[in-house]
């Protein structure tokens, strides 16, 4: 593989890199919307039940994808946390 080559496969990565997390800032918008319902509703910000369904869900289509379930779950995790950070603050 020549130096041009690599330098493309990483211009690549890198374009994808600023789509997810373009996606990351759509999802923590929606996610702000989610929390100032919930607060003006009286519900509760945390949701278990919706969690754990959410990442079974996300497991099941990782694995369908060919996606280590370990990085998944490790992911949605930390955008679990951020998630709830987000739905405090809005």
């Amino acid at each position: 593989m020549s130096s041009d080559e690599l330098e493309e496969l990483r211009q690549k990565i890198d374009a994808l890199d600023e789509e997810l997390l373009k996606t990351l800032v759509k999802r923590l918008e929606v996610v702000r919307e989610v929390g100032r319902y919930k607060k003006a509703k009286g519900l509760d910000l945390r949701d278990d039940e919706r969690l754990k369904a959410l990442l079974e869900e996300r497991l099941k289509t990782a694995g369908q994808l060919g996606l280590p379930e370990e990085l998944v779950k490790e992911l949605y995790e930390l955008i679990h946390d951020a998630s709830l950070d987000a739905e405090s603050d809005a």
